[in-house]
């Protein structure tokens, strides 16, 4: 019997192995075979990186960082205490994290949970549980990178950025309404859990210790995030080059899907920023777009996976809790979009996709939001 463990577990590393070493071939060959192509994607990276991501997200997540290691967020925490604690069932102290994480861009709220976990005021369970919903772009890349640079639209912009802060805060609410069971282990910080009779002390640096330490762990995210960016639009690259991307637009496309959404499908759940740009010149529903914004792409989640690696994280909760910020987000989207009726792309309308935002993606939003549900329901007692 161990015999045939051993046989059947080294099958599946050699198969594993196999798989890599494919993957790797083919990504070197296209590289040796499209070179200018391949760099011209590395490029894109890294202009993305330098003119968007770095001025629109490097506040923030200094800010995030200095809430922490300064004792602010434990100051804040005292007058948001019954917030955080009625709505997310956190402490006070994780406030400044947590409303960052909604406005500051998608690796402030995972560097934030990082700092608090660092500085032992929250655990395990407690990091888990916020990552559930403490994910999501900034202002800066809804409004003005997606809004008004793509599709030529603030409001719209305007309409997502909200879209995707309703859905997060109903995220958190639930997370702590629905799964309280799987987060009521160890609910206390670290430093609490050692003695229960001893008061929680934080350690608090003084004003330049703090911001030094802040710049300095923050250019570290910084770098970790380019290079991720870089990486995948490398990537996406060698997909188009090798005519994979049409291949899965393809598929999606026969499965139902209008062809410009088809084939924005891939690049959005792999790299937000250029599945964005596929989607919005395809003049695809701004649904699709405020869908993938708050999925956040591959790119994004091995971002915050690379933040918090001594943290564990279901990987499987994480994903779920991701698609079903995207459904949300999509549905609010779709109903301010209905109330407000805002000045929507001239090429969106051209190419009707106006029609397909005020039809049939309410029926679309609404069977995937269930289905979310449904997954997140049947990982509760599997994901731990």
């Amino acid at each position: 019997m161990l015999k045939i463990k051993i046989f059947i577990k080294d099958k599946k590393t050699n198969i594993k192995m196999l798989f890599l070493c494919v993957i790797i071939v083919y990504l070197c060959f296209f590289i040796l075979y499209k070179p200018i192509e391949i760099a011209k994607g590395a490029k894109n990276g890294l202009l993305f990186s330098a003119n968007t991501l770095i001025p629109s997200l490097f506040p923030f997540m200094f800010l995030s960082s200095f809430a922490v290691k300064s004792g602010l967020a434990e100051h804040m925490g005292k007058h948001l205490s019954i917030i955080t604690e009625k709505l997310f069932g956190l402490p006070g102290y994780c406030s400044a994290t947590v409303i960052l994480s909604m406005i500051g861009g998608y690796p402030v709220g995972a560097r934030g949970v990082k700092a608090l976990y660092d500085e032992e005021m929250i655990n395990d369970a407690q990091a888990q549980k916020m990552m559930c919903f403490c994910v999501g772009a900034g202002p800066a890349f809804i409004i003005s990178v997606v809004g008004q640079q793509m599709l030529k639209s603030t409001a719209i912009g305007i309409i997502m950025l909200i879209a995707q802060i309703i859905s997060a805060v109903i995220l958190g609410i639930y997370v702590n309404l629905r799964e309280k069971h799987h987060f009521s282990e160890h609910t206390l910080p670290k430093k609490q859990c050692i003695n229960e009779k001893t008061p929680l002390l934080i350690k608090k640096n003084d004003i330049i210790t703090s911001i030094v330490d802040s710049c300095a762990d923050c250019c570290g995210g910084m770098l970790n995030m380019c290079a991720f960016v870089v990486l995948f639009s490398a990537f996406l690259a060698v997909l188009e080059c090798s005519n994979v991307l049409g291949a899965i637009s393809s598929l999606i496309n026969a499965a139902g899907f209008e062809k410009n959404a088809a084939d924005a499908v891939t690049p959005l759940l792999l790299e937000v920023m250029n599945g964005c740009k596929y989607a919005c010149e395809g003049a695809v529903s701004p649904l699709i777009i405020a869908f993938g914004i708050c999925w956040g792409g591959i790119c994004v989640h091995f971002q915050l996976f690379t933040a918090l690696n001594r943290i564990k994280i279901s990987k499987s909760r994480f994903w779920a809790y991701r698609l079903a910020h995207g459904a949300l987000a999509a549905t609010i989207t779709y109903a301010c979009i209905l109330a407000y009726n805002p000045a929507l792309p001239t090429s969106a309308v051209a190419d009707n996709t106006l029609k397909f935002t005020q039809n049939d993606s309410l029926f679309g939003s609404v069977m995937l939001i269930i289905t979310c549900i449904a997954f997140l329901v049947s990982i509760r007692e599997k994901a731990a």
